[in-house]
């Protein structure tokens, strides 16, 4: 009786997870590109970083991802994106339920893979990443599709030497002498609410959300889109965007 009851806990929960419609989309890239993609060859002088979920587990959930905190896009389930990055260590990180965090060290000329397993968690999807080998890497890629990668360099832009990463954006010089605005740990959570509102920031990436307020629990940010910007608020990482 126990085994059934815990059977059956754990198919329900997996069904949950399955009818979950994701928190951020994750739109398809053109099959031109997922062609190119699956030829593993990354462009001239940099490397190129897969990271696929080829799982049908919460296949519906969308798990954002950043590379070296900048945004690197959405996956669901049998989808992968790609970063293509100079050589050395990057620092990877999934957030869903949890947030799974893995270091890896990229080589020129080379292709480099990321499983993201989605994990079931109490109230939604999480996620763990983990380095494989390039055997394993090509076969989970193979069976997904690519989906926008803010972080891929496109076929034209291949023939152009290599854009330097953007500088983070910094809070404003008042946050850093003010306790009342240093840092939020919910600033992702901003950035989300403000997504699923249709806020892009330039180029479609992720906007960025900036501290403006903050009094007891509630937070209050600014939200940079690209044609606006809007306002969010947050009680205990419970975000809203001002309508």
């Amino acid at each position: 009786m126990l085994k059934r009851r815990t059977a059956l806990s754990t198919l329900a929960a997996a069904a949950i997870l399955m009818s979950l419609a994701g928190c951020a989309s994750a739109p398809r890239a053109p099959a031109d590109q997922d062609a190119q993609a699956k030829q593993f060859v990354a462009p001239p002088g940099l490397s190129r970083l897969y990271i696929y979920r080829n799982e049908f587990l919460g296949t519906l959930v969308g798990l954002d991802v950043t590379v070296d905190g900048r945004a690197a896009g959405t996956t669901k389930g049998k989808t992968y994106l790609i970063a293509d990055l100079p050589e050395g260590p990057h620092e990877i990180v999934s957030k869903g339920e949890n947030t799974s965090t893995l270091s890896v060290r990229t080589h020129a000329g080379q292709p480099t893979f990321v499983w993201q397993e989605v994990k079931m968690g109490l109230l939604g999807a999480g996620s763990k990443l983990a380095e494989v080998s390039a055997d394993v890497g090509r076969a989970g890629v193979t069976e997904s599709s690519l989906v926008s990668s803010p972080l891929m360099r496109s076929a034209a832009a291949q023939q152009q030497p290599a854009a330097p990463a953007a500088a983070a954006v910094k809070p404003a010089a008042a946050m850093d002498g003010n306790p009342a605005l240093r840092p939020s740990i919910f600033t992702f959570e901003a950035e989300r609410a403000a997504k699923e509102r249709g806020c892009e920031g330039p180029g479609g990436v992720r906007p960025q959300a900036l501290l403006r307020a903050r009094q007891g629990s509630v937070e209050v940010f600014d939200v940079q889109c690209s044609a606006q910007t809007i306002e969010v608020r947050c009680e205990m990482g419970m975000c809203r965007a001002a309508r």
